[in-house]
Order: structure tokens, then C-alpha cells, then sequence
């Protein structure tokens, strides 16, 4: 859920109340809502080894690993992980 009417909106997690960017481990799911796209996607990248996890029971992602992520792939087509693509804006 994104919190309307503040600059710093920020992505909550309903059942406990956190703010999943405060978070320092997040669940597959969790890291799907910060990213802005669905479990598949994450679990591809999980799979293609462009973003690292750890399994403590079910499969985890650290907050600071997404950030590593995110900078490493900014100018990329992240769709196929396997094939990441230079992009430009047209």
C-alpha cells in the first residue's frame, strides 16, 4: 500500500505496520511490492543470480542487496535477466 498525500510516500506492510524500505530482510513478495512488479519477475532474477537471496526457511532478499541491484542495472532491460539489454529513452 502506497500512503497518499506525502513526499515521502513510503510502501507499508499492512500485517505489521513497517515500512518495507525500513525492513532488513524482505520476503520474495515484499521485494516484488518495492520493486514494483510481480513474484515471477523476482524470483527470474533470484534464478538468474542478478539478485541474491538467502533461504531461512522460505526465500529472503536484503533490503541492501535490492539497493546493490538497482544501481548495477539502471540503464538495463531487466526483463530477460538472463539477457539484460542497455536501453535508451526514445
Amino acid at each position: 500500500m502506497v500512503k497518499a498525500g506525502s513526499e515521502n510516500a513510503a510502501i507499508i506492510d499492512e500485517r505489521v505496520g513497517v515500512r518495507l524500505i525500513d525492513r532488513p530482510l524482505l520476503t520474495v513478495a515484499q521485494a516484488a511490492k518495492l520493486l514494483q512488479t510481480d513474484e515471477r519477475n523476482v524470483r527470474a532474477l533470484l534464478k538468474s543470480g542478478r539478485l541474491r537471496g538467502l533461504r531461512i526457511g522460505a526465500m529472503k532478499i536484503r533490503r541492501k542487496e535490492l539497493d546493490r541491484f538497482l544501481e548495477a542495472s539502471e540503464g538495463y532491460d531487466m526483463n530477460d535477466p538472463w539477457n539484460p539489454k542497455e536501453f535508451t529513452v526514445d
